[in-house]
């Protein structure tokens, strides 16, 4: 089963039913964290010569808090005695 979050705490609220219908199903909760970020390169007129590689600086430290997020939230989960994985996937 697959929860989709956006780090709100509004979304977090799905989390105790998508906790019980997984335990009811017997089944594996994946956590997603979605989140729309745009680059930095694409929000100033005219191009910079830092901003690919602040992109690409920023995006690892995203990436690294996404997956910190959703690794904290499995482990609440999978303590409350279902069994949750952190969906750790990328996208540009």
């Amino acid at each position: 089963m697959l929860l989709p979050l956006d780090g709100s705490t509004f979304a977090e609220q799905a989390l105790p039913w998508a906790v019980l219908l997984a335990r009811a199903a017997r089944v594996r909760l994946r956590l997603a964290l979605v989140q729309r970020v745009e680059p930095v390169s694409m929000m100033v007129d005219a191009p910079t010569p830092f901003a690919r590689s602040f992109d690409d600086e920023l995006s690892g430290l995203r990436r690294s808090e996404a997956k910190d997020y959703l690794e904290d939230l499995a482990e609440e989960v999978t303590a409350s005695g279902a069994f949750a994985l952190p969906a750790h996937r990328t996208s540009a």
